[in-house]
């Protein structure tokens, strides 16, 4: 299909009565050699039995045409154990704190370089610039351009993750950047291992610490999965705030409430406003994984079926999320839904950032919703751009 067609057909605004519709008449509807999956339940039970619905098929071939698998190309196994423990190791959650700090300090600076014009780019003026920052003060990659680090992570995301097409120009783009990328990560760890940090101070030096104790891991592992993470990290922390903070900016109420936590500095509330927010307009609408042996998803149920070996398995993550067995009701604009674990995944492929996403995002978001009287900006500024499937330009005004 072509990609800009798939993208049009993959907005929330199409994919919710659609799946509404599957929901009800067809929840476990076959096309093809695809199985498209619309119940809460159903997508929670493909999800948690990683074994027999894996992710390698899925992932790994693309991940392999640039530098290989990270944890999002693993399945189960020796291998994903051990670089999953590194990985781990790496983000603990002793560091919120000290990441709280940095995406503050960052926001206010690119706040403050906004003030005089009154008017900001949520997306480069704003997310991209302060999470490329933090990889580089709490990662500890260096970062000698912001501008050409964040183009990097985009043209591997966009290939890897966003290119249904499979369009060799993306392809060959992520390939070009991540040739670039690559000497950034083998300079950053060759220093720290040449001058090791004890105990070790960002996440590079834990990861290096880690593999210094485990020669399990292979010589490309830190740098397969600290590229994977980064990756990973710019253009979804910014897309999933410029998403959900465009959904609150549509809802006054619910956008004056989460002010009045922003104002009273009370993170947690302003991080279920936006999980919230970002429920209606979420990141990830779709999933997919791979049919590893014949099984049987929903046994017991009306809607029992069963899967092939081979089938690849489409998850709808948005109509879960508007699936009364999942959330009371989930039409209604609710703090109280726990939508965290369709945002950001769980069991085996759990977003290994999640813990830094709670602390990110409401941060980025609470230094906007400060400012007095924000808003979308008038006309064509004010519309959501995009290059390809990325948000790319969204203009805030404020007084």
């Amino acid at each position: 299909m072509n990609a800009r067609l798939f993208f049009a057909l993959t907005k929330p605004y199409v994919l919710r009565p659609l799946f509404r519709f599957l929901r009800r008449f067809n929840p476990i509807w076959p096309v093809g050699n695809y199985l498209v999956v619309s119940r809460y339940l159903d997508l929670v039970e493909v999800m948690s039995r990683d074994v027999e619905f894996t992710i390698s098929q899925v992932n790994g071939p693309k991940l392999n045409a640039i530098d290989g698998p990270f944890l999002l190309g693993l399945d189960r196994g020796p291998q994903y154990d051990l670089e999953a423990a590194m990985v781990h190791n790496a983000l603990p959650c002793s560091d919120l704190p000290r990441i709280a700090q940095i995406v503050n300090e960052e926001a206010t600076r690119q706040i403050q370089a906004a003030w005089p014009a009154r008017r900001i780019d949520l997306v480069n003026g704003y997310a991209r610039v302060v999470t490329v920052r933090l990889i580089a003060r709490h990662f500890g990659v260096p970062v000698d351009d912001e501008q050409t680090m964040a183009g990097w992570l985009r043209d591997i995301f966009w290939a890897v993750f966003l290119d249904p097409a499979n369009d060799p120009a993306i392809m060959q783009q992520a390939v070009r950047s991540d040739a670039e990328l690559r000497v950034y990560l083998e300079k950053a760890i060759a220093d720290h291992r040449a001058a090791p940090v004890v105990p070790p101070a960002d996440v590079v030096g834990k990861m290096v610490a880690f593999q210094a104790a485990n020669r399990g891991l292979d010589q490309g592992a830190i740098r397969r999965n600290l590229g994977g993470m980064i990756v990973g990290m710019v253009d979804n922390t910014t897309t999933f705030l410029t998403y959900a903070l465009s959904e609150l900016l549509r809802n006054p109420r619910q956008f004056a409430r989460a002010r009045e936590a922003a104002l009273a500095g009370d993170r947690d509330t302003v991080r279920r406003y936006i999980y919230e927010a970002g429920r209606f307009y979420p990141v990830a609408t779709l999933l997919s994984r791979h049919a590893n042996v014949d099984t049987i998803i929903a046994k017991g149920t009306r809607r029992q079926r069963l899967v092939a070996a081979g089938t690849t398995v489409v998850l709808g993550n948005i109509s879960a999320m508007f699936d009364a067995d999942g959330f009371d009701e989930p039409e209604t604009f609710d703090i109280d839904h726990d939508s965290e674990r369709l945002h950001f995944g769980f069991g085996l492929h759990r977003c290994s950032g999640y813990q830094i996403n709670s602390v990110q995002i409401p941060e980025l978001a609470a230094g906007l919703l400060r400012l007095s009287n924000l808003r979308l900006a008038p006309g064509r500024d004010g519309k959501m751009q995009f290059q390809g499937p990325f948000p790319n330009r969204l203009l805030l005004d404020f007084d």
